[in-house]
């Protein structure tokens, strides 16, 4: 099995552990079974899709800031005050980061195929509850 496809049943089990906890809290809810599994896939749906959209904005360098000014108060600290200057600035920071990116699309795969299922139980809620 490829690198990718592990990734994304990695990912779709996750989000169905996510779904049975969801499951699990709102069971007396009093609700109807389709409602319910669109709301566990819907919760699954936005943990996969705000996964891959905080790494797709990390992979295009939008947080190399946070991460760079973190480092450099380590750094100050671990250092115990010395005056040397930092070991790598902030272009070659940006520049290491770059290269150790990783992939993203598992996640939105994923929770797009989350997203999808709540839709149907959703429609079929609304048809089975008219």
């Amino acid at each position: 099995m490829s690198e990718s496809r592990k990734s994304i049943v990695a990912d779709l089990t996750v989000g169905m552990l996510v779904a049975f906890a969801v499951y699990l809290l709102n069971q007396d809810q009093g609700h109807s079974l389709m409602h319910k599994l669109s709301d566990c896939f819907f919760v699954a749906a936005v943990v996969l899709l705000g996964s891959g959209g905080l790494r797709f904005c990390t992979s295009r360098g939008a947080l190399d800031m946070v991460g760079y000014g973190f480092k450099t108060v380590g750094d100050f600290f671990t250092k115990a005050g010395r005056m040397d200057g930092p070991d790598e600035d902030y272009f070659a920071y940006c520049q290491r980061k770059a290269e150790e990116r990783k992939p993203f699309a598992h996640f939105l795969i994923a929770g797009l195929g989350y997203l999808g299922l709540s839709v149907i139980f959703l429609i079929a809620n609304m048809v089975i509850g008219a």
